[in-house]
């Protein structure tokens, strides 16, 4: 005589929540003739029939003759939820039927673990997770685990707490899949090109991931250029994708396929997650490679090393309601990392970053080879607080990203609330920015970035050109309002420094090119550090610049030139105009240094 199904039998809808009061029906195979079971393995004391659960879904012994039994399970109301025949105890070792029975319902506690947070259960909980098809429940308890645990596809771990802190190894979950390389191209690849041929497709499927790569460089020299695309058919060498290729692939620079066997649908739900700060390995509380379909949702990360989630060459993951908090002080930490190939990555809405780490979010990577650049990435609807560095971070390797509808607290230490080094297809709107340094901070000049409609109260610029060779922010007006329109508190509207391009520039067509009002300090500043010009203005029809002071009770002069220690040496241009030696002196020829005339003299 076998047990139905040892230890306990636990029933669960699909989502592997408990039914309640549920009910386990055993009739002859193929009948409604009642076939009976007992509750002792001497098949001496009869169960009732049905056999009902308890309130957590769990029912008593349950000991099967040597017969086949028809086995239907319903819910407290008596609705079919499944019907399985020909269940035989000599057959119970069977893992499909085991699968089918459990309902996706398995637990550390089958396994022998305690759950009280104490002695290492890495074992365990491993164990549960490698029988289960569906759904690990931890059953509230807390698990110590000292090794890391691989999760498998189609698992979701939920309900309970993961203690990683004393974990030796550099990962306290991982989501791992494989790649396979299957060569180059037969002939190169345009953007924007939906089909393209290989050397040989075999091996690649509809459906598949691919990464098509080139060893020619994404940016400023950094990384190997490369793009996640799904397979929408193949046909012969003739590979077909579902939307677009977004860069250009040429065979002389060695562009490759490789093919991606993911981890999918994996689900990490109602978790709190414990690392170290400063665990001797380099932690990672969720490290996930090669995954399609992750979702994190409603679990909360305490403390990590190096990332408490990191996403590497991932497609569809949604993290959403999760906490992070208590990131270690590094500017390489993240308490969100996504790089390599990802993409359509959504952080938010609902996530909260707290408490340190060298960046709430990071987008790309900043490396010299052996990378991918990480597209479609959304951050929305996230609060951040103290992050030692930035909180959202898009870095070289990015492309295509947007932040929208988050609010963003004071840093740890001079932390820009977003910054931007070279990426390329910035969107920035809806947000609040109260930071202790920029806004969003732009570096290497980005391509396409735009922000609009964000609440700005910064102890620095709103925006911030940072430093680079070209236009930082350039921003276009066509109506009749300002391009750039910026109110600064203490700090400057708008401040723009270049080493040998425009530090502020601003173009419109009616309205004005660049307008600031500030409170205490500068509506506008530029500077110019090498060559160009601290700020330019020029105008078609009116005037190249407008400096109005208060005109009914002025404390301070509309307009002001600030003496310097001797006149320009040049080359000077006719028109230019200097103060010097308490003397205004304008430039009437041009030269080195030109011809300079006293307008007007200090009495």
């Amino acid at each position: 005589m076998s047990n139905f199904l040892p230890p306990r039998y636990r029933a669960a809808d699909a989502n592997g929540a408990p039914i309640s009061s549920a009910k386990l029906y055993f009739y002859e195979t193929g009948t409604t003739t009642p076939l009976a079971t007992y509750s002792n393995q001497g098949l001496t004391s009869a169960n009732v029939n049905p056999v009902v659960a308890d309130g957590s879904g769990y029912f008593g012994a349950i000991y099967l003759q040597e017969a086949a039994y028809r086995v239907v399970l319903k819910d407290a109301s008596d609705v079919q939820i499944y019907s399985v025949d020909n269940v035989r105890s000599s057959v119970l070792s069977n893992a499909d039927l085991v699968t089918r029975l459990r309902q996706v319902a398995t637990n550390p506690l089958d396994y022998g673990a305690i759950g009280d947070g104490v002695a290492d259960e890495s074992a365990q909980v491993q164990a549960a997770i490698d029988v289960a098809t569906g759904c690990v429940d931890l059953l509230g308890k807390t698990f110590r685990c000292n090794s890391g645990l691989e999760l498998r596809s189609g698992i979701t771990i939920r309900n309970g707490t993961l203690d990683f802190s004393a974990c030796t190894g550099n990962y306290g979950l991982r989501i791992l899949g494989t790649s396979t390389s299957r060569g180059g191209l037969a002939s190169d690849v345009a953007v924007n090109a939906t089909q393209f041929s290989v050397a040989s497709a075999v091996g690649i499927a509809t459906g598949d991931l691919i990464i098509l790569s080139k060893s020619a460089v994404w940016s400023s020299g950094l990384g190997d250029s490369g793009e996640m695309l799904r397979v929408s058919s193949v046909v012969g060498a003739l590979i077909s994708i579902a939307g677009r290729v977004r860069d250009s692939y040429a065979m002389v620079d060695g562009a490759l396929v490789t093919e991606l066997t993911p981890k999918t649908q994996v689900v990490v739900q109602n978790l709190t997650i414990i690392g170290s700060k400063t665990s001797a390995a380099d932690l990672i509380l969720l490290d996930a490679k090669y995954a399609d379909g992750l979702v994190v949702r409603d679990c909360v990360f305490i403390r990590f090393k190096i990332s408490a989630v990191r996403v590497d060459s991932c497609a569809n993951v949604r993290i959403v309601n999760t906490a992070f908090q208590q990131g270690a002080v590094s500017s390489t930490a993240a308490f969100v990392d996504i790089r390599g190939a990802s993409q359509d990555v959504f952080v938010g809405p609902g996530c909260q970053f707290v408490d340190g780490g060298g960046n709430g979010v990071r987008i790309g990577q900043n490396v010299a080879t052996n990378d991918w650049v990480a597209r479609s990435v959304f951050v929305t609807g996230c609060a951040f607080s103290g992050c030692y560095t930035q909180a959202i971070f898009i870095d070289k390797m990015a492309q295509h990203a947007i932040v929208s509808g988050c609010i963003f607290e004071a840093g740890a230490g001079s932390a820009d609330c977003v910054r931007v080094d070279t990426a390329d297809d910035v969107l920035v709107f809806g947000c609040v920015f109260r930071g202790n340094d920029d806004g969003v901070y732009l570096l290497n000049s980005p391509t396409n970035f735009s922000q609009f409609g964000n609440y700005f109260n910064v102890l620095d610029a709103p925006v911030d050109g940072g430093s680079g060779t070209g236009p930082m922010l350039s921003l276009t007006g066509n109506g009749t309002d300002a391009a750039i329109e910026a109110t600064g508190t203490t700090g400057s509207g708008v401040k723009g420094t270049a080493t040998s391009g425009k530090a502020l520039w601003g173009a419109a067509t009616t309205g004005q090119g660049v307008y600031g009002t500030s409170q205490s300090s500068n509506a506008v500043y530029g500077e110019a550090t090498t060559s160009g010009n601290g700020g330019y203005f020029k105008s078609a029809a009116g005037y190249g610049l407008v400096a109005e002071g208060d005109a009914t009770s002025p404390t301070k002069a509309a307009f002001r030139i600030v003496p310097q220690d001797a006149l320009p040496t040049g080359p000077n241009a006719a028109g230019d105009i200097a103060v010097y030696n308490n003397k205004l002196y304008l430039c009437t020829a041009a030269g080195t240094p030109g011809t300079w005339t006293i307008v007007g003299t200090q009495t």
